[in-house]
């Protein structure tokens, strides 16, 4: 799609952290009249802890951590609720390199449970595990309604990361061409 690049996000704020949700879409490349999906989408995680020395509620996003969810992990968080236990997410920022196995990303998302202690608060827990340094760590409770909308925005994002929308809005504009077409015939 051409025109300027639209940001989007939705911000969690609780006492200790803030939790922000944000599509960041596909990469494409164009192979002649042809345009191809060469990174998929993400729905991006970000979650930074309240600022030290503050009395009001202002947040060190230099200290963020960030949680990229996969278009099949996008699908997990929407299967949660299916079985009891909380999903869990794992990935290793330095896969693939000499260093992998020195740092682990851990994001924990669990959904409200009725007729449970804290029955009406979904949990999503972030942290960051690193060998032979500090870890971080941040725990986020999210009302029913805040998980809702984070479920909806997976939902509803899901088709746009793997760049569907524009695969299908391709498709109706060669059908709109060729109807154009055959009536000036």
């Amino acid at each position: 799609s051409t025109g300027p690049r639209t940001f989007a996000d939705f911000t969690i704020y609780r006492r200790a952290a803030a939790l922000r949700i944000q599509p960041l879409p596909p990469q494409f490349k164009t192979f002649g009249p042809y345009r191809r999906v060469i990174r998929p989408g993400v729905l991006s995680l970000e979650v930074a802890p309240t600022a030290a020395n503050t009395s009001d509620r202002r947040y060190n996003w230099d200290q963020k951590l960030t949680f990229h969810l996969s278009v099949t992990e996008c699908g997990d968080l929407l299967a949660l609720g299916e079985t009891s236990q909380p999903v869990k997410f794992e990935h290793d920022p330095k896969q693939g390199t000499r260093s992998a196995g020195e740092s682990l990303k851990v994001l924990t998302v669990s959904e409200p449970r009725p007729g449970k202690v804290n029955k009406d608060t979904a949990w999503i827990y972030v942290g960051l595990r690193r060998s032979g340094i500090d870890s971080k760590n941040y725990t986020i409770p999210i009302t029913p309604g805040e998980f809702e909308v984070l479920r909806t925005v997976a939902r509803d994002y899901m088709s746009r990361m793997l760049g569907f929308d524009e695969a299908w809005d391709a498709v109706e504009d060669s059908a709109e061409a060729e109807v154009k077409s055959q009536s000036r015939a």
